[in-house]
């Protein structure tokens, strides 16, 4: 009886075979460390990527405050407070501690129509009763902001984050002149156009000087 030994040729494909094989293994093996490298980098730049963007938020939002604690209190009277009223005579709007609320030129239950961490103030009706122009820092610097009178839709008029704007005051148009202070014996009016929809309007800064510097004294 014969027995039939096997080929050299089977031989050597069975060693590729698993040569193959245990080369497979040890390749993913190795490269599972790279992987997991490759990975690593590849969240690390999520992460920035993600802080980037929290940045950019931060950026938008402008005031970067946080309440720690809130404090509920209940008045009926203010000082230091700027006020007007509207032109139908029906409604005051005021400021106090940073907040603007309404009330029935009658008296009654005052409305916060304008609140949170900033600090807005000087409120002033517009011609029509449209609008309420106001100061507010709520972008970080001083600048004038006009809402409608239920404190909804506000927008930023003015974008200036060095001047020091007061007492707003609208002409018999659409404009707004606020008054600038930009040093300590020079102040102007600035004007600020508001169209009938509310959006922003181009600021003229052809303004007319309020200058506080004494007059030139007389020589002989």
């Amino acid at each position: 009886m014969s027995v039939k030994q096997p080929g050299l040729r089977g031989g050597a494909a069975w060693y590729v075979v698993v040569a193959l094989v245990l080369g497979v293994i040890f390749a993913s093996g190795a490269a599972s460390p790279a992987r997991a490298k490759w990975q690593d980098l590849a969240a690390q730049d999520k992460d920035k990527k993600d802080e980037k963007k929290d940045e950019k938020k931060d950026e938008k939002k402008g005031l970067q405050l946080k309440s720690e604690r809130k404090i509920d209190f209940s008045t009926d009277e203010g000082t230091w407070m700027s006020l007007d009223v509207s032109p139908d005579g029906k409604t005051i709007v005021f400021e106090l501690v940073g907040d603007i609320y309404t009330l029935p030129i009658e008296g009654g239950q005052a409305k916060l129509i304008s609140g949170g961490m900033a600090f807005d103030s000087q409120p002033k009706f517009s011609p029509d009763g449209k609008w309420i122009a106001f100061l507010s820092d709520r972008e970080g610097s001083e600048n004038v902001w006009i809402m409608k009178p239920d404190g909804t839709e506000p927008k930023q008029i003015s974008k200036d984050p060095n001047a020091e704007f007061a007492s707003p005051n609208w002409t018999p148009g659409r404009s707004i002149h606020p008054r600038v202070e930009s040093g300590l014996r020079h102040q102007h009016l600035r004007n600020l156009d508001v169209p009938p929809s509310g959006r922003l309007g181009r600021a003229n800064h052809q303004s007319q000087a309020l200058s506080h510097d004494p007059p030139p004294r007389a020589t002989q």
